[in-house]
């Protein structure tokens, strides 16, 4: 989303960098380019930021957006904005709606600026491949994705030159999970145009954070030796890895209707 200095946000990502298409059904085979927004928001002032962003996300919704986004919170406070496009020329549709409306509500959306200055410290826009054929989703999901509140992201920065390597990798665990009969999905998403790159995001969910920690545990048993052995081979082939908690934002987030 927009707001001043482009964009203050409104479009996960989980993860995902989320809305989290794995999660759910992943039907399609065919990559799924996402736009995601990451705020980074000042701790002391997260509250207004939400506030203020509500009455963004209402102004919008007034003029019936004709796209969905999600809206993700961290544990570290960084806000995640997800918004699904077709390519890139959809991602300039959007940001030209976004720029509409803020003229068509001027007053209006002056006013929720205001209240945003000096509530996040910086906004980082860039764009994912979710690739529902490196995902996970069990044959029988045990928690809906009504029931998932708490969402967990891991980041991989491969080496240089090794993506394919960590395509492979994924299809790996992706076979791991389902010999194992794994009841939780994974969604996972190349980076495409981020600050950081190569990197690959592999996002999950529970219904709380002591469920993902009681599951997590289940999981481990059924995964055995083998999921050490991988995790190293994983680990090879990486330079960095950052693991995130957090929470959907469903009065942040939007679908439009079905008419």
């Amino acid at each position: 989303m927009r707001i001043k200095v482009s964009i203050v946000l409104m479009v996960c990502l989980v993860v995902c960098l989320c809305a989290l298409p794995a999660l759910t059904q992943a039907q399609e085979q065919k990559p799924q380019l996402v736009a995601i927004w990451d705020v980074v928001v000042y701790p002391a002032h997260f509250t207004e930021y939400e506030a203020a962003m509500k009455d963004y996300v209402d102004l919008l919704v007034k003029h019936n957006p004709p796209f969905t986004w999600d809206a993700y919170r961290t544990n570290d406070f960084h806000y995640y904005f997800v918004v699904p496009v077709e390519n890139l020329a959809a991602l300039d549709k959007v940001f030209n709606w976004f720029g509409d409306v803020e003229k068509k509500a001027e007053k209006e959306y002056a006013a929720i600026e205001k209240k945003m200055v000096g509530t996040y410290e910086s906004q980082t826009v860039g764009t994912f491949y979710f690739r529902p054929d490196l995902s996970y989703v069990p044959k029988e999901p045990r928690i809906t994705e009504e029931e998932t509140n708490f969402i967990w992201w891991e980041f991989f920065y491969n080496l240089p030159g090794m993506e394919k390597e960590a395509e492979e990798i994924a299809h790996e665990w992706q076979a791991l999970y389902k010999n194992a009969g794994i009841p939780d999905g994974e969604s996972i998403y190349m980076g495409a145009m981020w600050s950081d790159l190569p990197v690959l995001v592999v996002v999950g969910g529970a219904k709380s954070e002591a469920d993902y920690h009681v599951q997590k545990e289940k999981n481990l048993q059924k995964f055995g030796d083998k999921f050490m052995s991988l995790m190293k081979k994983t680990m090879d082939i990486n330079r960095k890895f950052v693991w995130k908690t957090g929470t959907i934002l469903r009065e942040l987030s939007y679908t439009p209707k079905e008419k």
